[in-house]
């Protein structure tokens, strides 16, 4: 089994992001087929953003997602352009479009505040991620639906992400 972009470019060359990928789960005999995602820390995607992935052979699935509220991974990024704010977007998040967007050339996206979202929220203390625009938020926040593929995607892809953030705010660490 191996990943391909779901452009048909092939397995991973420049993929950017978790909805790049469509893993096939069928063997020739039909049943499922696990597989984990590695870092290669020798080569990187998209001038070094992201590590390029390997696939790796798990003998278990990959474990349940977490509650939204006590996981928060997919609002991390290194990436300033990883969550497209279209027209829709915009006009939704009304008066609150200065304090969560901002543009690359002439496309909108959602402003980052170090390691993720601008609008994420993190109880240290509770270890929640709260959306502070849940109401309002994007549309390719909305379609990111929990326990999807683009939901373990995302949770591979940017694995430890926000325990990590979670740890650096509980020892007071700000940036």
């Amino acid at each position: 089994m191996r990943p391909e972009r779901s452009d048909g470019c092939g397995a991973l060359g420049g993929a950017r992001r978790a909805e790049d990928f469509v893993v096939s789960e069928a063997t020739e005999e039909g049943a499922s087929e696990d597989a984990r995602c590695t870092n290669d820390e020798d080569s990187h995607i998209d001038g070094g953003t992201l590590a390029s992935l390997r696939l790796t052979d798990a003998s278990a699935p990959l474990e349940p997602a977490p509650p939204c509220l006590s996981c928060g991974t997919c609002c991390f990024s290194y990436l300033e352009t990883s969550v497209r704010v279209t027209g829709d977007d915009y006009e939704r998040l009304g008066d609150l479009v200065e304090r969560y967007v901002h543009f690359v050339g002439n496309r909108a996206y959602m402003r980052l505040e170090g390691p993720h979202c601008a609008a994420l929220r993190i109880d240290a203390e509770a270890g929640i991620f709260v959306c502070t625009i849940y109401e309002h938020r994007p549309d390719a926040c909305r379609d990111l639906a929990r326990e999807s593929l683009q939901c373990a995607g995302e949770r591979i892809a940017k694995a430890g992400r926000a325990e990590e953030r979670l740890l650096q705010l509980r020892r007071g660490v700000q940036r």
